[in-house]
C-alpha cells in the first residue's frame, strides 16, 4: 500500500472530524507514526482499515480532552492533486452534517469527500459495502432533508 497516497485523505478525514486543520495536521502524523510502530494489520493485508481505525481512535481522543478555539480552513486548500475541488465545502452543508451520527458523517466523508468505493469503504468501516451503501442513503437523505429544512428556515 502507498500510504503516501492516503496521507491527504487522512488528513481531510482528521480535518473533517475535528474542524481544525492544526490538530488534523498533528493527528495524521500521529496516525502514521503509530501505524508505522505497529505490525499488528500490516502482515495480514488490512492497512487501509488499520490507519483510519487509529485516525478515528486519536479523533476521538481529541473530543474526550479540551481543545483551543476551532480554526477554518477551506477544505479545497486540502484538496489533493487528482481533485481540484470538494463540494462538501458549503457552510449550510457542513451545518446540517454535525447533525449526522458519526457513522454516517464518516460514510460521507469517505465516499464523497475522499472518494472511496463502497467496498474500500467496508473495509475502513469494517461492514459489508452493503451496509455502507444503506448508511450513503439514509446519511443523503438526511443530508437532504436537512438542507431544504434549512432553506425554509432561511425565506
Amino acid at each position: 500500500m502507498d500510504l503516501n497516497a492516503h496521507y491527504t485523505k487522512l488528513l481531510r478525514f482528521c480535518y473533517m472530524k475535528t474542524g481544525n486543520m492544526e490538530t488534523a495536521e498533528d493527528i495524521t502524523q500521529e496516525t502514521f507514526l503509530k501505524f508505522w510502530e505497529s505490525n499488528t494489520y500490516k502482515d495480514v493485508g488490512k492497512e487501509l482499515p488499520y490507519l483510519y481505525a487509529i485516525a478515528r481512535n486519536l479523533c476521538a481522543d481529541y473530543y474526550r480532552r479540551p481543545h483551543p478555539e476551532m480554526s477554518y480552513v477551506p477544505l479545497e486548500d486540502i484538496a489533493d492533486e487528482e481533485q481540484d475541488e470538494i463540494n462538501i465545502d458549503s457552510l449550510a452543508l457542513k451545518e446540517v452534517m454535525k447533525m449526522l451520527p458519526d457513522d454516517l458523517k464518516e460514510a460521507v466523508i469517505l465516499r464523497y469527500a475522499n472518494d472511496y468505493l463502497p467496498s474500500e469503504i467496508g473495509k475502513i468501516m469494517n461492514i459489508s459495502r452493503f451496509a455502507v451503501n444503506r448508511k450513503l442513503k439514509k446519511a443523503l437523505q438526511l443530508l437532504k432533508s436537512g438542507l431544504e429544512e434549512g432553506g425554509r428556515n432561511d425565506g
